[in-house]
């Protein structure tokens, strides 16, 4: 891929915005070995989660695990921001399966009235935080 193509010329920069658990900036530590990741979550209580699996895979020493509102100090410039945002309309929640509704906190799952709160703000403050040819990829 053009990643793993840049991945060799010199270390790739990434942020993973809206981490949680921590899953996927784990999985970018273990596939890109050379990057240096910056993972944020708002939610302070997260970050003990993510913490906990960067430490088990062995990837602490290039994962920076930052409390954060999206880009607020997380730094930058980075090659790659992976994003998994909050999504889901306020007005699905009755309709979530218990296991999802009762047990994920509400702020990774539900943005706003048409789950779209958190993708608009990414949309628009990624770009300060995006190297030149940076990309933004995120999940909704």
């Amino acid at each position: 891929t053009a990643l793993d193509h840049c991945e060799r010329l010199e270390p790739l920069r990434v942020a993973d915005v809206c981490t949680g658990s921590g899953c996927v900036a784990v999985a970018l530590a273990r596939e890109f070995t050379r990057a240096t990741i910056t993972a944020s979550d708002l939610v302070p209580d997260a970050l003990v989660v993510a913490a906990r699996n960067v430490e088990r895979h062995g990837v602490s020493a290039r994962v920076r695990l930052v409390v954060a509102d999206l880009f607020d100090g997380v730094g930058g410039p980075f090659d790659l921001i992976a994003v998994n945002p909050p999504y889901v309309p306020l007005t699905d929640a009755p309709g979530l399966e218990p296991e999802v509704r009762e047990f994920e906190p509400a702020t990774a799952l539900f943005a706003g009235p048409d789950g779209l709160q958190v993708i608009r703000r990414l949309v628009l403050e990624a770009p300060a935080s995006l190297a030149r040819h940076g990309l933004l990829m995120f999940e909704f």
